[in-house]
């Protein structure tokens, strides 16, 4: 009898147990599926009503749903330093959750987008460790390298893309993996890579048809081949007319095809123009040069007017104020589209090769003499800020 009341006992608590994990394993799934409701009405455009429903959620959800239902939570809120808030939470109060990873991309995107390369990197390279499933090791890779890109470490940043094509399945990502290698090579000064990497994307319909076009014109635009650089930014403007890249390239096609108009000569001081081959440099611009020219940080690029002329005119025995020297003739026209806004004239760019790369000079003049010319560039100094050097082409 003792025997048969204990085992009576046992059965009892078994299935008291039995009862509250199925009570838990119920409650969970419920709390799961209140989630997915949530994320789908953020989906249907509600966010305000999303949020709600996850805060009220968000007390009884057992630990293991937690982290799922803070990164949801800051996907979806609008107001961004909230969002921050808690993908810093999930981070710091469950590393070893998935999700950690995910809200480590998402404040590194918000980096880049603050343009703090360094703190992005950061971020993603933490994330690379902690990432769980493969395509978030993919993506972290691929944002490691337009971090580095944007710290202007293209050689690093191409070994990160290379790693991201190898790793990730999912199409999107792939390609624009493939056009991010392919603005590797640009900045490299290796444009014809960057043609083989770009032409097939900017041919067929995907996410980086757009950018792929853009960087197609612009590698052609730099080994000098205008005529298919007009080409595909005419391509861009009118299948993409709507886009910051449209725009700029309507502009640039503007301002290139009339620099390929026949020149009007009227300055009496200038001598007969001549077609030469551009000289070898020597030596390459010093860093002072480089500075010179003012790029997208000083808040001089934007759009070209068709009244700014590309030119590539020579003259010789007389003396010249340069002001910019680029490794990108986009940049040296959008600097010559500055000077041009501030009533400067006389300025003009002109080619010349270091080993295979071509280096684009702008300058103001000619000038008849030294004197003239150092009048010259104090006079440009005082209006633009840029603090140029006298050169004699000789």
């Amino acid at each position: 009898m003792a025997l048969s009341g204990l085992s009576a006992v046992g059965d009892v608590r078994r299935i008291a147990v039995s009862t509250i994990l199925f009570v838990l394993f119920a409650a969970s799934d419920t709390d799961a599926d209140r989630l997915d409701d949530a994320r789908l009405i953020a989906e249907g455009g509600d966010r305000s009503r999303a949020v709600v429903e996850i805060l009220d959620l968000m007390p009884t959800l057992p630990e293991l749903e937690k982290p799922r239902a803070t990164f949801l939570l800051a996907s979806i809120t609008e107001d961004w330093e909230s969002a921050v808030s808690l993908y810093t939470e999930l981070v710091d109060g469950y590393p070893e959750s998935p999700w950690s990873a995910p809200a480590l991309i998402r404040l590194g995107e918000a980096d880049l987008l603050q343009e703090d390369p360094a703190r992005a990197f950061s971020r993603f390279e933490e994330a690379t460790t902690l990432a769980q499933l493969p395509e978030d090791h993919a993506k972290a890779t691929f944002r490691t390298g337009q971090a580095l890109l944007m710290m202007d470490r293209p050689a690093e940043a191409r070994l990160e893309f290379d790693r991201a094509l190898e790793e990730s399945r999912d199409e999107t990502l792939r390609d624009q993996a493939i056009l991010a290698v392919a603005t590797c090579a640009y900045r490299e000064g290796d444009y014809s890579a960057s043609l083989k990497e770009a032409l097939d994307l900017a041919h067929r319909e995907g996410a980086v048809t757009c950018d792929a076009n853009f960087l197609v014109a612009r590698s052609f635009l730099a080994r000098g081949e205008v005529l298919l650089a007009l080409e595909y930014f005419g391509e861009l403007a009118r299948e993409f007319p709507d886009t910051r890249e449209a725009a700029v390239a309507r502009h640039l096609a503007d301002s290139l095809g009339l620099a390929h108009a026949p020149p009007e000569v009227s300055d009496p001081v200038r001598k007969p123009v001549r077609e030469v081959e551009p000289k070898p440099m020597l030596q390459p611009p010093t860093p002072s040069e480089e500075r010179h020219g003012i790029g997208d940080d000083d808040g001089w690029s934007g759009g070209l007017s068709a009244s700014e002329p590309e030119t590539t005119e020579v003259f010789e025995g007389l003396f010249y104020v340069q002001l910019g020297a680029f490794s990108e003739r986009v940049r040296a026209l959008s600097f010559l589209s500055g000077l041009r806004r501030r009533n400067i004239e006389n300025v003009t760019i002109t080619g010349a090769l270091e080993g295979e790369r071509r280096i684009f000079r702008v300058r103001a003049g000619p000038y008849p003499d030294r004197g003239a010319a150092d009048e010259a560039q104090r006079h440009l100094e005082s209006v633009t800020g840029v603090t140029g050097f006298v050169t004699e082409e000789s």
